[in-house]
């Protein structure tokens, strides 16, 4: 059932960019995948940029609503800020205001299941990469 949506819809898309105005639709993998990879190869290295060298120590460790058992009242803006530096980078690749807030809302609640130890790391890190995924098929779209 899945694969015959996945089909469908990579049939819509290269329907799209057919410049050559023929009724055969261009195979997706010409053109337009190329856009993909691009953008997605973009977004992940903008995503890792703003997750370890933009995050700092200060924001990686205050993010989380409890250190050593304490509550953090903090935590909320250490949380919104990372995430706004990773709208930051969509918005600058994209140029899709829509698309950067879908990641500030997105990254938002990723992280806070990770803060919630709700989810691990690597599927902290799988969820960002499929987001990822998502924006970049928006954005060549």
């Amino acid at each position: 059932m899945a694969s015959k949506w996945f089909i469908r819809f990579m049939l819509a898309v290269s329907h799209r960019y057919n410049n050559q105005g023929a009724s055969a639709p261009v195979f997706f993998l010409e053109k337009p995948m190329q856009e993909y990879l691009t953008l997605w190869f973009l977004l992940v290295c903008a995503h890792f940029v703003c997750d370890y060298p933009l995050q700092g120590d200060f924001v990686a460790k205050f993010k989380f609503l409890h250190i050593d058992g304490k509550y953090n009242p903090i935590w909320y803006h250490c949380l919104t800020a990372h995430c706004f530096i990773h709208a930051l980078g969509v918005y600058l690749i994209t140029w899709s205001v829509k698309l950067a807030v879908f990641m500030l809302i997105t990254h938002f609640v990723i992280d806070l299941l990770k803060c919630l130890n709700k989810i691990n790391f690597n599927q902290d890190q799988a969820l960002h990469l499929s987001v990822i995924a998502i924006i970049a098929c928006f954005g060549v779209l």
